[in-house]
């Protein structure tokens, strides 16, 4: 092509020449100026640097050492941070952090009213009412507030009544997350769970909505799920005995938790339990299992003290869903093919009769999810990376549901009502807010999307895909404003790979952002890499990701960073990247690897020492995380093989790119120390003195602070960065070169 054009453009006319060398011109500027802001994002010499002492830590591991100076950084008693030390490291780097960025308090400022001005058009302020027992319940998101205000009315149309503000509940007055809000069968009480800082030491609360009052009783459970007893009078809930293996019990209202029925003990260690309600009401299924087996046990919501029914055993490799409606079991089961499938059996009073199938399925979707009604079943399928809904009918043609955007994400409600025709749909594109969506499984109407007050018809999404060095083609999505869309522009790419996740509700780099189109404004293409090691092409895809396969996630990820410049889309070292908590080892891995491809890297609560959660027999999910990565205390292979990639491990005496690095006190998922440690030993490794910022804040969660305006001026303060990194600081948006 370059060839072509060298030949050909002395034919063209004067006009078109001007244009192409203006267009080489820009691009020329374009690097220069980016090489420029690269110099600038050194550490400032003026302000000085937080210093981080080493100490140094060794332990032991077949044979091999593993030496850390900074593993004093780990305060012990954590969640409660006292160490001097520890605090004072981490205010030190705040300070810091206020020092080098508040020349850009202004930038961030405008992403803030460029956000803010961009209005989302709500169909109704209300979710959709789903019957519950006697009455329809919907909720509303109080302003500014994580909270939700919850009204009912005994008809679906009828005047509603407000029942429950949650932000008056004890649990936020002790800024406790509400967690799973379930209401009795009868109406009368309302329990959900209070997530504390330890996510495994959750609470569970009642309130009586006949006398408006919390009720005087909190269990201890490690899940917030709770299961109502057909009488209203008890409940099914998941316990963690100190020291012991997971059990469910049954708790009868106005009881002590110590007088609680044991219904289940749980034999394995590496199992994890569950309990849902069917969606008929009448059973509490017990989903047990690990990684990639799972079994179904069923009480009955009549009888707690039933013994309770098999529905499935426990095979290798093998993962059962279970549902109940209308006198039938349903299941969505991998037992014959990797995507599952969906089958249906009768309930005769002792378990299910026999299965026959309803769905077949095949290796190549994956049926992510169930639902089932009286009159039909909705199922949620991932098919070539895209989200989609199929309706199913027994000897009927699947009815797939068509939405309006060429790339979105359509999740089934987790709140439905199999009794009526209408299917409750979570949706989102990334110029589409969340939308709480309904369709009409009769007429097949689509109605409830919310709009955005721009005119989004200027930005388009598009899906390719790259070539990765072993040949796989790993989807890549696309998402510009066309009117700046220009060879070689700036680029920021951002990825997870974990966990099987499809971007429905994790990471935030993957949903609808008002604040991203600062981004696109200015002329930065964003791209999403949907590498392996997430759910977005099947569970194949996922595992591919996952154990002795762990480093084609990292791999992919710089694979499509590579073909991305290769194609013309963006140049070498113009391209920032981010990614979020397992999305975190990603970045490390990359940064790691070809740490001269990237302009900056925002790590966000960056799981980037997996392999120390990985060494501790005590840490609560460490049993699942050997299930998908592996033992490294048992295999030496496996030891050697996490280290080699283990992103903290491997930071190396080079240069890197400028990095924005933050964290929570109050991250109970990867703590702190996993963020202060990268900030404090990148620091001391990297030859070129790029900046690296530690930017720790004092509340919220794993995902995200506290409040939605306090989510947006994070993100503004990310972006920001980015937007620095890029030499785009001084440029207002609409203003690029086109």
């Amino acid at each position: 092509m370059k060839e072509c054009t060298a030949v050909n453009i002395k034919y063209l006319n004067v006009k078109s020449r001007a244009k192409i060398y203006l267009a080489a011109f820009f691009l020329l500027i374009s690097q220069v100026s980016v090489q420029a802001q690269k110099l600038q994002l050194t550490a400032p010499q003026d302000i000085a640097l937080p210093s981080a002492k080493q100490i140094s830590s060794t332990r032991s591991y077949h044979g091999k050492q593993v030496i850390d100076e900074y593993a004093w950084l780990i305060d012990e008693d954590f969640p409660h941070i006292d160490d001097p030390d520890v605090l004072s490291y981490i205010d030190a780097e705040n300070h810091y952090y206020e020092q080098v960025m508040g020349s850009y308090s202004a930038l961030t400022e405008t992403i803030l009213q460029e956000a803010n001005a961009k209005k989302v058009e709500l169909v109704s302020a209300e979710t959709p009412a789903v019957r519950i027992g006697k009455y329809w319940y919907r909720s509303s998101q109080l302003p500014n507030s994580r909270f939700k205000i919850w009204e009912r009315s005994p008809e679906q149309l009828g005047k509603y009544e407000q029942i429950l503000d949650e932000s008056k509940l004890t649990a936020a007055d002790a800024g406790l997350a509400i967690d799973r809000v379930t209401f009795s069968p009868d109406g009368r009480y309302v329990a959900w769970g209070a997530n504390p800082d330890d996510p495994f030491k959750s609470t569970l609360q009642f309130f009586d909505l006949h006398e408006q009052v919390q009720l005087d009783v909190e269990l201890a459970t490690f899940l917030p799920l709770v299961v109502w007893g057909h009488d209203s009078r008890g409940v099914f809930y998941p316990f963690l005995p100190e020291g012991g293996l997971n059990q469910i019990k049954y708790h009868r209202l106005g009881e002590e938790q110590e007088q609680d029925t044991l219904l289940f003990q749980e034999k394995r260690s590496a199992f994890r339990n569950e309990i849902h309600a069917s969606s008929s009401g009448e059973y509490a299924f017990l989903f047990r299992g690990e990684n990639r087996s799972l079994q179904v046990l069923a009480f009955s919501t009549k009888v707690p003290s039933q013994k309770p029914l098999r529905i499935t055993a426990i095979k290798h490799n093998v993962m059962n869903y279970i549902d109940h409606v209308n006198g039938h079991f349903y299941m969505r089961t991998n037992d014959l093919h990797r995507g599952y499938r969906i089958a249906v059996a009768e309930d005769t009073g002792n378990g299910p009769g026999e299965w026959k199938t309803l769905f077949e399925g095949s290796d190549e979707i994956q049926l992510t999810r169930m639902f089932p009604f009286n009159d039909f079943v909705a199922v949620q399928v991932n098919r070539q990376g895209q989200s989609e809904i199929v309706i199913l009918r027994n000897n009927q043609k699947p009815q797939w549901v068509a939405f309006p955007d060429k790339a979105y994400t359509a999740t089934l409600a987790r709140r439905q009502d199999p009794n009526q025709n209408t299917v409750l749909i979570n949706y989102f594109s990334l110029t589409t807010p969340a939308s709480d969506v309904t369709f009409d499984a009769v007429s097949g109407k689509l109605s409830g999307f919310t709009n955005l007050s721009i005119d989004t018809s200027k930005y388009k999404t598009e899906r390719i895909f790259a070539t990765a060095r072993d040949g796989v083609n790993v989807p890549v999505t696309l998402f510009y404003r066309k009117d700046l869309r220009r060879p070689g522009q700036p680029l920021h790419l951002t990825g997870f790979g974990a966990f099987g996740q499809t971007g429905e509700g994790w990471p935030r780099g993957f949903k609808f952002s008002k604040e991203r189109f600062s981004l696109l404004d200015r002329g930065i293409l964003y791209a999403m890499a949907h590498v392996r090691g997430g759910g977005e092409l099947g569970p194949a895809w996922h595992r591919a990701g996952e154990g002795m396969q762990r480093k084609n996630t990292f791999n992919d990820f710089v694979d499509v960073a590579q073909y991305l410049v290769k194609q013309g889309y963006t140049t070498k070292g113009n391209i920032s990247i981010s990614g979020d908590s397992a999305g975190g080892t990603l970045m490390g891995a990359a940064l790691n690897q070809a740490p001269d491809l990237w302009a900056a890297a925002v790590l966000n609560v960056p799981w980037v020492d997996p392999l120390s959660e990985m060494l501790d027999v005590d840490g609560p999910t460490v049993q699942w995380v050997w299930s998908m990565y592996g033992n490294p205390l048992q295999h030496e292979g496996v030891f050697d093989y996490v280290f080699s990639y283990n992103p903290y491990s491997q930071i190396a005496a080079h240069g890197y790119p400028p990095q924005l690095v933050t964290t929570r006190w109050t991250d109970t998922d990867v703590p702190y120390w996993h963020a202060a440690r990268w900030t404090a030993k990148m620091r001391s490794k990297q030859t070129n003195n790029s900046l690296v910022l530690l930017r720790t804040h004092a509340d919220g969660n794993h995902f995200g602070g506290q409040t939605p305006q306090q989510d947006l001026r994070e993100q503004a303060e990310v972006l920001t960065f980015i937007l620095v990194a890029h030499g785009l600081s001084q440029t207002a948006a609409d203003t690029i070169i086109k």
